[in-house]
């Protein structure tokens, strides 16, 4: 009797897996906010012991993140399986470009930390590419001619699939021995790490408009902490970053900040 009151329901594990989201998902955001503001500091060459997350700056996040990716991502989403379902395009999306798109999308997100954007977009496209057209020319390998065309990508998409089980059930090496769940979490972690950093670096290298100090425009405020505020100088003439920075003591009320048109500014 007491073997049946201590097993765990559905009720318990769905509990225990929503509590542990709910308590991971804080973490996870302030490490996304703080690999964001890493990539900021690499652009301006600031020490990273200057980085400070404010709770406006996660909140902001948070707002950010659910506005695009809960309207318009899902949203988004859910209007391109609908057209492909209305046009009975479904089984063509998944045996001509569902391989193409998850290989380019996996390409794209170890690249794109990494290396720079155009590379990282040419090597995404070329994968996708390549991808597709051995899926077009995959059916020519099917001499089964009473079958369609979309029949036999079908036909051979399947009997690779059946293969690689089967090559799988005799390997026995150690990159076998570890289960997907951790290829999994170490892709996840090398993304969670890797592309904020990289958005951070990206959007301050592509900003136009700065604040700048009220009686030195060459005067950049890159971030305001609460006891100081640091600046990065630049040249007006040539958009370029000058070396070091600068750690301004918040004393002085009459120093004042307005936003510019600076143009992109590059670093050295």
């Amino acid at each position: 009797m007491s073997d049946i009151n201590h097993q765990p329901t559905i009720f318990n594990k769905i509990f225990s897996d929503t509590t542990l989201l709910l308590a991971l998902t804080p973490f996870a955001f302030t490490l996304i906010v703080f690999m964001y503001q890493i990539g900021k500091f690499f652009f301006y060459d600031i020490p990273l012991q200057h980085i400070s997350i404010s709770l406006g700056q996660l909140f902001s996040f948070w707002f950010g993140f659910f506005i695009a990716v809960g309207l318009i991502g899902f949203g988004l989403i859910d209007l391109l399986i609908g057209m492909i379902f209305k046009y009975k395009l479904g089984r063509l999306f998944e045996v001509l470009f569902f391989e193409a798109f998850v290989l380019a999308l996996i390409i794209f997100l170890l690249l794109f930390p990494i290396a720079p954007l155009e590379n990282t977009l040419v090597f995404t496209s070329i994968a996708f590419s390549l991808m597709l057209i051995s899926n077009l020319i995959d059916a020519g390998t099917n001499k089964n001619k009473q079958l369609s065309y979309l029949e036999r990508i079908e036909s051979n998409h399947a009997q690779s699939k059946y293969k690689k089980q089967i090559a799988k059930s005799f390997e026995n090496n150690l990159w076998e021995k570890l289960s997907e769940r951790y290829y999994l979490g170490f892709f996840c972690v090398y993304v969670i790490l890797g592309v904020p950093c990289k958005i951070g670096y990206l959007l301050e290298s592509t900003e136009t408009k700065h604040w700048v100090d009220g009686t030195k425009h060459g005067l950049i405020l890159v971030q305001a902490q609460n006891d100081f505020h640091l600046l990065k100088e630049y040249d007006p003439t040539k958009k370029v970053l000058k070396n070091g920075y600068i750690v301004r003591p918040i004393s002085n009320n009459d120093i004042h900040y307005y936003q510019v048109e600076t143009g992109r500014i590059s670093k050295l």
